[in-house]
């Protein structure tokens, strides 16, 4: 189109009233939904953008679609190595508190969800994941030197 500077189309909301597909008052926005959340990439702490799990915008998502009536239940789709405990632990707290309004939470393991990605999936009520999942719980090492013996 190039009045407009783009390619002719209609919005979803637009077809279905044009088609009469769904019967009124059944519009997507007023139907139950269930919120599908994907946390793919490292997990660090703050808001990111896309391609990055970060604490606070990934628990922002959570409670976003904890506060929607319209939700009944959250999937939270995860493909990531891990990252940060401490972003791991804020998104784990807001998947406890969608539970504790008494929706449902499923975690869906992609191919990697190791480290932080398996706590923040732990307090879901049902995780699914396929047998070539990587997966394993939070790792910590530590190195401690110990002088007593050097000198002999």
């Amino acid at each position: 189109d190039k009045e407009e500077d783009t390619f002719r189309h209609i919005t979803f909301d637009n077809y279905l009233a044009s088609e009469k597909v769904v019967p009124e008052g059944m519009k997507p926005k007023d139907r139950d939904q269930i919120a599908v959340i994907v946390a793919r990439g490292q997990i660090v702490n703050g808001s990111q953008k896309a391609g990055m799990i970060g604490g606070d915008s990934t628990a922002k998502l959570i409670r976003d679609a904890r506060n929607n009536e319209q939700t009944k239940a959250i999937v939270l789709r995860i493909d990531s190595p891990g990252g940060s405990a401490f972003a791991s632990e804020i998104i784990r707290q807001e998947i406890l508190q969608a539970k504790e309004a008494g929706i449902p939470v499923i975690a869906s393991m992609s191919s990697v969800a190791a480290s932080g990605g398996y706590w923040i999936a732990a307090d879901a009520d049902k995780i699914v994941a396929a047998p070539t999942t990587i997966t394993g719980s939070i790792g910590v090492f530590g190195l401690l030197m110990t002088l007593e013996d050097s000198f002999a």
